[in-house]
């Protein structure tokens, strides 16, 4: 069983893609859910190397810019 299912936004991720349908089969998956910005906020995650970790991105732009900035960075 995955330790956790994050995604850059749940309203989107509610509205398009896999997650809305798996939610439509597993409505408790909702529950064990996390946008990125809350768990990185306020440490909500904590994860279990033992088991595995599930992300999936609609393409939030702000989060893309910071996440190639990011990748920039510790190129140059």
């Amino acid at each position: 069983m995955p330790n956790g299912y994050f995604v850059d936004s749940l309203d989107l991720n509610l509205k398009y893609g896999e997650y809305s349908t798996a939610l439509k089969s597993l409505p408790q998956l909702k529950n064990k859910t996390i946008e990125f910005g809350k768990a990185f906020s306020d440490n909500t995650y904590s994860g279990d190397s033992n088991k595995i970790t599930i992300a999936k991105l609609v393409g939030l732009g702000t989060q893309d810019l910071a996440a190639a900035t990011l990748v920039m960075n510790k190129l140059a």
